[in-house]
């Protein structure tokens, strides 16, 4: 299943009534049983899932719209099926299928046809008179190498859905797809994104992730509807510098494993993301004004090379979960927490980190609190081994005693100062916040 719902495409919610007998036992016989059962003017036909090696008579059945046959043995396209001219659903994922039949072009009316995970390595130029279609899924045929030509003869396609396969390039006319919504050539061996790509005004989802592209089109900041953007492990260097075109509509951007050295100071306003993944990059520091990402709930910029933080990160009132692991901070923000309320996992494993703010405390929502690989000084060894909830209230006792301790000072006049210098030999007149909480420790 991919991160953004999976290729097991479902039919609509009238056959769900229809698809609602599965086949429990799982072989033919009981197939050829539960068929027996079902009225000839059935709209829908579930045989998946039954360790099919050939389809049994489906003949009587003249009404079909929908037929599943997802994870059964076939190795061969049943021909019988071109012969229900009405069908619009056609499910024959996870099978054995090494070829299509020329003769599946009778299928005039489907609209949504799923072969994913099968054997496939070239498909006929017979599926794209397929005309109807909306929705192809071919994701995991890994011998697949190429797409017809003439696919964009579907102008109706809304999904293409072509991950794990073997592709190195796509058909030169993709790009005239004008209605699709959802494209995916995540794990194939493409090195260059068509430089129209823009063209695809209706594109919600763009999935090129595990793939080995070296720069992005200019154009791809004309997807302007764009909902969803999949970048990771790639061998990008740079992203286009006008980036904030895309701030619409989108809301995951994942940059993962590239070898970004920076972020385009634009990405900030990205203000409708929900989700940055910029982790396993080659980032010294994130962009200012990171608090102009107000719908930002998850933040990983995890094994980079960040040495500090932008103070502006303590305003990203909506966040989550954020992770740090494995850069180079020595300090974190000395506000970071009073204004995430909703900031549920805080991961600064394996940095240079050794003083925790004070203000984190405010942290009410933290449930996870990752310090492995961290000589964390203050608070002291023996509060941190007891978890997240001891250095909180440690935290935050210590910010009310300095409070009381600061409140004192103001009452008791310049004088106070000087006598409590003359108290603790590590502070002078000129002490520091860090030093007088050292003081107290």
């Amino acid at each position: 299943a991919m991160k953004h719902g999976g290729t097991e495409a479902r039919g609509p919610k009238w056959l769900e009534e229809a698809w609602r007998v599965s086949i429990a036992t799982g072989n033919s016989t009981a197939a050829e049983e539960y068929m027996n059962l079902l009225d000839a003017k059935t709209p829908g036909l579930n045989l998946s899932t039954c360790f099919m090696k050939q389809l049994p008579d489906i003949s009587r059945f003249q009404q079909l719209e929908a037929i599943c046959l997802g994870y059964n043995r076939l190795t061969e396209f049943p021909l019988s099926i071109c012969d229900h001219t009405s069908l619009r659903h056609l499910h024959l994922n996870r099978n054995q299928l090494s070829h299509l039949p020329d003769k599946m072009r009778s299928l005039q009316c489907l609209e949504h046809l799923n072969l994913g995970g099968n054997l496939l390595s070239t498909l006929p130029g017979s599926i794209t008179k397929l005309t109807a279609l909306q929705v192809l899924v071919l994701h995991g045929n890994a011998q697949l190498s190429e797409l017809p030509e003439d696919l964009c003869e579907l102008r109706y396609l809304r999904e293409l859905l072509v991950g794990k396969c073997s592709l190195q390039h796509l058909p030169a006319r993709i790009t005239t797809l004008e209605n699709l919504e959802r494209l995916d050539l995540s794990s194939n061996q493409i090195k260059i994104l068509h430089q129209d790509v823009g063209s695809l005004q209706r594109l919600q989802l763009l999935d090129v992730s595990q793939n080995m592209l070296y720069h992005l089109p200019a154009s791809i900041t004309a997807l302007t509807d764009l909902e969803e953007l999949h970048l990771e492990s790639n061998r990008l260097r740079k992203l286009p510098d006008n980036i904030q075109s895309m701030q619409m509509r989108l809301k995951v951007l994942s940059l993962s494993n590239n070898l970004l050295g920076f972020l385009p100071d634009s990405l900030v306003d990205l203000t409708k993301l929900v989700d940055l993944d910029v982790s396993h990059n080659q980032l010294r520091e994130l962009p200012d004004d990171l608090d102009k990402l107000i719908n930002l709930k998850n933040l990983n910029v995890g094994m980079n090379n960040l040495s500090k933080l932008p103070d502006t990160i303590t305003g990203l009132i909506n966040i989550e979960r954020i992770h740090l692991s494995k850069n180079r901070l020595a300090s974190l923000p000395e506000e970071l927490g009073v204004h995430m309320p909703h900031l549920r996992v805080l991961v600064l494993a394996y940095n240079e980190i050794k003083r925790l703010p004070l203000a984190m405390w405010h942290a009410t929502s933290l449930q996870m609190l990752n310090l492995d690989g961290c000589v964390i000084e203050f608070p002291p060894a023996h509060i941190v081994e007891k978890g997240k909830e001891s250095i909180l209230q440690f935290l935050k006792s210590q910010q009310a005693e300095m409070e009381r301790m600061a409140a004192h000072q103001a009452n008791a006049g310049p004088g106070f100062a000087s006598r409590l210098v003359s108290k603790s030999p590590k502070m002078t007149p000129s002490t520091s916040a860090t030093n007088l909480q050292a003081s107290m420790i």
